[in-house]
């Protein structure tokens, strides 16, 4: 990790950091638990973590927000005080981010039309709440929570047969092994799923001022180099899904017009349980923004 290093040097080793990968301490629940209770001071978060914090993060990762990485830039830098004042509310400091794609869905069976979708087997993020109003929305009846762990085997014994997850992922975790069709995020979008580095602010707030901005600075530096690479390897792992023979499901253009059509009903449901009207308003006023600056 380039940042550390280069924090670590600045710092001439009063800052130190110490990473755990492979989820060696836990999946992002576990992990929020145990930066709660101290046992860690820092955390490289997705969207089921960053939920876990402050349940208003949901609002940036809404299915169908983005149509494409230059929106989602244009978001979340303009919307970046935001986001700093949230996780500040709760303890954290929002160091940096990086994104691992949009989520699609990946399943055994093609997905054409809501009927399909109440057919499926889906698999819930256990304590991922949210997932409920979006298996409500597309009609999905059977929900089986697990952890990240279980969800291989549970496409291999048939107890899920529908996940949701990046390009990127599903191949880390083999899931493409269990799968047979995807949908094809330009042809019907997908759900943002961020990453954010958070510093524990009590911890944050420690250092002196000179040290917070060396902070700072390095994952400045090193962040969207990574968000880049990040990127380039999520479009590289679609085009090798395809290769390895997982087939685009078939949505027709009408089916795929009438889900964005009824998008904004599920954007007021989620925001009765997980974020204020008046940010949910916020955040869609800086996406038309946006998606109207980069047309011209």
């Amino acid at each position: 990790n380039r940042a550390s290093k280069e924090i670590e040097k600045k710092t001439k080793g009063d800052i130190k950091n110490i990473w755990y990968f492979g989820a060696v301490m836990g999946d992002e629940p576990d992990l929020v638990r145990k930066a709660k209770l101290g046992q860690v001071q820092g955390l490289a978060m997705l969207s089921v973590g960053l939920s876990k914090i402050a349940p208003e993060t949901i609002v940036f990762s809404l299915p169908y927000l983005y149509n494409n990485y230059k929106e989602v830039d244009c978001v979340l830098d303009r919307a970046w005080g935001m986001i700093e004042k949230i996780f500040a509310e709760k303890g954290f400091v929002p160091l940096g981010r990086a994104d691992v794609g949009f989520s699609v869905f990946f399943s055994k069976k093609e997905i054409k039309n809501f009927d399909d979708f109440g057919k499926i087997k889906f698999w819930q993020w256990s304590g991922v709440e949210a997932v409920n109003l979006a298996a409500d929305f597309y009609g999905i009846k059977t929900l089986v929570p697990l952890s990240l762990p279980d969800v291989y085997t549970a496409l291999q014994t048939g107890l899920i047969d529908t996940v949701f997850a990046t390009y990127y992922t599903c191949i880390a975790l083999q899931w493409y092994n269990q799968t047979q069709y995807m949908t094809d995020v330009e042809k019907v979008g997908g759900a943002y799923a961020p990453a954010i580095l958070l510093l524990k602010k009590d911890v944050y707030d420690s250092f002196p001022d000179d040290y917070k901005n060396i902070i700072k600075e390095a994952v400045n530096m090193y962040l969207p180099e990574l968000r880049e690479g990040l990127r380039k390897d999520e479009e590289m792992a679609k085009q090798a899904l395809i290769e390895k023979g997982m087939k685009i499901m078939e949505q027709s253009p009408e089916f795929i017009k009438e889900v964005h059509g009824k998008i904004n009903d599920l954007y007021q449901k989620m925001g009765e349980k997980y974020y204020p009207q008046w940010l949910l308003n916020g955040v869609l006023q800086i996406r038309n923004e946006c998606r109207a600056s980069l047309k011209e």
